[in-house]
């Protein structure tokens, strides 16, 4: 009988400590993400709701007149010694863009008209020319201004909550958390808000200029950084509103391509 009570003591002992660790360690482990997404030098704005701030996150979608430029690795997250530089020029419904500064695409879509440029092919330099469907049009235009148009679509749970103001590189911004909320499952939402996106958003033009985002990494969250316009020592380079001309989206000369009608 003696012996019984001891191996359950031993036990509970053991179920005691397993218990005690796991509840340090979670409490470490989200510390660690809690302390790993603090944003340092905010200062009091004056706050914003959800609804405010998707209000002037979405207020780029109706501009018909810009210029951006950003690296496709570096908004993507991907550390590498080479540059994979994107120009976009937007008027009206033309758009066209460049790619490390060569001509790689141009679209009319009040025409329909595509031309794609292929440099250095085994034919030479190539321009193909396509139409654009009616069903496509609404995918090119997204993909031409992803990295304005984050928000375009905003789930009906997603959530934005204002941290505070921060100017960066003489750049008024908001800085705000964002995530989706889940009321049905408690613990989704409570992973949701731990791990959630900071953004820092253009005050006057609602243009997200930079994406702070978890990823784990075995076990451990790691943050990675996307859409860096503050890579520029001066940000007002990255993107213009109102500055393209009809001279910068006019349709490109193709006199020295060798042109394929698809």
């Amino acid at each position: 009988m003696k012996e019984k009570i001891k191996i359950w003591k031993v036990v509970l002992i053991s179920i005691i400590t397993f218990l005690v660790l796991s509840i340090i360690t979670l409490i470490l482990y989200f510390g660690y993400c809690l302390y790993l997404f603090h944003v340092d030098g905010l200062s009091e704005g004056t706050p914003m709701s959800s609804d405010e701030i998707q209000k002037l996150v979405q207020s780029i979608n109706s501009k018909t007149n810009y210029y951006y430029q950003y690296d496709k690795y570096k908004v993507n997250g991907i550390n590498s010694e080479n540059n994979l530089k994107i120009e976009v020029y937007r008027k009206d419904n033309k758009f066209k863009v460049l790619q490390n500064g060569e001509l790689y695409a141009w679209i009319d879509f009040d025409t329909g008209e595509r031309i794609l440029f292929v440099k250095n092919s085994f034919e030479g330099d190539v321009a193909v020319i396509s139409q654009v469907s009616n069903s496509e049009i609404t995918d090119e235009i997204n993909w031409r201004t992803y990295s304005l148009l984050q928000y375009e679509y905003i789930d009906e749970n997603r959530k934005f909550e204002y941290l505070g103001d921060k100017k960066v590189k003489d750049t008024d911004c908001i800085v705000i958390r964002t995530y989706v909320e889940n009321p049905s499952n408690i613990i989704t939402e409570f992973l949701s808000k731990t791990f959630a996106s900071i953004d820092y958003v253009d005050k006057e033009t609602g243009i997200v200029l930079l994406e702070e985002d978890c990823y784990t990494v075995g076990l451990l969250p790691k943050k990675v950084t996307r859409n860096i316009a503050f890579s520029s020592e001066n940000p007002s380079d990255i993107y213009k509103i109102d500055v393209v001309t009809d001279e910068d989206i006019a349709r490109p000369d193709l006199s020295s391509y060798k042109v394929i009608n698809k």
